[in-house]
């Protein structure tokens, strides 16, 4: 019963933070949807720069077609000019309404903090609070300012080049997509060790602001019993300990990188063998072929 309970406690707890985060979003609804709109327009335009080079390709030089030719170039200058000024729109648009909800949770997370007991304060160590104020904050504002715009944009993105690549030859994207597994299955394994060792840097980041501040707090003491050698031991201790946490998460995340860069440089070879293939035997065109590799290079991305 007790891990049931638990269980419906954490839930409970998730759904209340979420309604409480999505109360910050609310006055802001209409600039996001505005961001949400002109980044589907941005996507959209931006996927028929490879199609354009497809059509010049195929049909403007077989055919020496000048006037295609120049057409084609407008037209990818056009679409090139309307998607800078989507993609600045939504930037600082988007900018601008998550800096003002980070506003209004500084404000209401300080306004809380400066009503709690001095019991509190007697039981947790002010590094620890002053830690949290600025790394909790900036995580959330890391999240809101680039991650979940990076998450919506990538979704389309993707979606959209998924679309693109069936349309041209579903046979080759079958073939970009086999290696995909050992993708998924690598992220999944490093994954878990990334997230430890980066929660055991945080709160090793904890104790040594907590450190900083106690001593800073009792300087006069340090003066007065030449305590000068023995803290700043201590500090090179808990400094080591830090660096050892951070390599440990550099050879993890890099290890993920290689496995993960392995398999999206061999997939294109995979392709371009296959592709070159069917363009040899008139199965496809040149320009298909070239068309999805620049699909296909974006969608790793």
């Amino acid at each position: 019963m007790q891990i049931i309970n638990g269980s419906k406690d954490k839930i409970y707890l998730n759904k209340q933070v979420l309604f409480r985060f999505l109360s910050f979003l609310k006055p802001y609804w209409f600039k996001e949807s505005v961001v949400f709109v002109l980044m589907v327009l941005g996507t959209v335009s931006s996927l028929a720069f490879p199609y354009i080079m497809k059509v010049i390709i195929d049909d403007a030089f077989p055919n020496k077609d000048y006037v295609l030719l120049i057409h084609m170039v407008l037209l990818f200058s056009g679409i090139a000019l309307f998607n800078l000024v989507v993609s600045f729109a939504s930037d600082y648009l988007y900018s601008w309404v998550s800096n003002h909800i980070i506003l209004d949770m500084r404000a209401e997370f300080f306004d809380h903090l400066i009503h709690l007991p001095v019991s509190f304060y007697n039981q947790n160590k002010t590094g620890d609070v002053v830690y949290r104020i600025e790394n909790e904050i900036g995580i959330i504002q890391s999240l809101i300012t680039s991650s979940v715009l990076s998450l919506v944009h990538n979704v389309l993105l993707i979606a959209g080049i998924a679309i693109a690549l069936c349309w041209l030859n579903y046979e080759l994207f079958l073939i970009s997509v086999v290696l995909f597994p050992f993708i998924v299955f690598n992220v999944r394994y490093f994954q878990p060790k990334i997230r430890k060792i980066v929660e055991r840097g945080q709160k090793k980041s904890s104790d040594i602001m907590s450190f900083l501040m106690e001593r800073f707090g009792n300087i006069r003491l340090i003066q007065i019993y030449d305590r000068y050698g023995y803290e700043n031991q201590k500090l090179n201790e808990k400094m080591y300990d830090m660096v050892g946490i951070n390599m440990h998460r550099v050879v993890l995340s890099s290890s993920m990188r290689s496995v993960t860069g392995l398999c999206m440089m061999v997939t294109p070879l995979l392709v371009l063998g296959w592709g070159g293939h069917q363009v040899m035997l008139g199965a496809m065109t040149l320009g298909s072929l070239i068309a999805f590799l620049q699909y296909l290079s974006r969608f790793f991305t």
